[in-house]
């Protein structure tokens, strides 16, 4: 009788330790397909930084207004490079449905917090001039 029992134990816990190594394989495929979506979501590169510091903006202007946003230098790892496809000498025109330099986006800062940090969390489209071109963002 007392065999039997250490043998069910030894069993038993034998299934747990094969049931927790499964979830447990299960928990990392998760987390490798999820992880990227929730760094974008909350406005961070793939090493945990904020998305905003891979990139160098400065403003384009018009008669003293904000007219867009120029890309001065760009990180080919950060989160902007890997959603927008930004490439340096990009002038950014429009984040989802307001140009740069009117409503929320009227500052240089907001252009950059709300247009584009924002803008890519929320997945929104951009405009931008490319050597000339007008091009819609991501493609």
């Amino acid at each position: 009788m007392r065999g039997f029992s250490l043998v069910g134990i030894l069993v038993a816990i034998a299934i747990m330790f094969y049931l927790f190594t499964m979830n447990g394989s299960q928990v990392a495929k998760t987390n490798a397909t999820i992880k990227p979506q929730v760094q974008q979501l909350a406005g961070q590169n793939p090493d945990g930084t904020k998305a905003k510091d891979s990139a160098k903006f400065s403003p384009i202007e018009k008669n003293g207004a904000l007219k867009g946003l120029k890309v001065d230098s760009i990180d080919p790892l950060g989160a902007l490079y890997q959603y927008w496809k930004l490439q340096k000498g990009d002038e950014i025109l429009e984040v989802g449905l307001f140009k740069v330099g009117t409503d929320q986006l009227d500052t240089f800062k907001d252009a950059i917090d709300i247009g584009v940090v924002e803008g890519m969390q929320r997945k929104y489209t951009m405009k931008v001039n490319r050597a000339g071109t007008i091009i819609t963002l991501p493609q």
